[in-house]
């Protein structure tokens, strides 16, 4: 907790320790094609209230690569 006292004002850190920020509203898997996920990620973005997302991936070096190169550029 005191290293998201000492972050950035509405940075991430600090807004998932507010009792406010600490809301998951849901852990969702994106799975198919580029243009399969490329799609979903358009969805996600136009709903109420999304201000960002984070990705993991299982192959962060692959995952990383292969988002840039083939969902990226299909994103809307």
């Amino acid at each position: 907790m005191a290293a998201a006292a000492a972050a950035d004002e509405g940075g991430t850190a600090r807004t998932i320790n507010l009792p406010e920020g600490a809301v998951n509203v849901d852990m969702a898997t994106l799975v198919g094609s580029p243009e399969t996920v490329a799609r979903q990620i358009d969805e996600v973005a136009t709903m109420q209230g999304v201000k960002g997302m984070m990705f993991t991936f299982d192959d962060v070096e692959q995952g990383v690569q292969t988002f840039g190169e083939k969902v990226k550029p299909l994103l809307g």
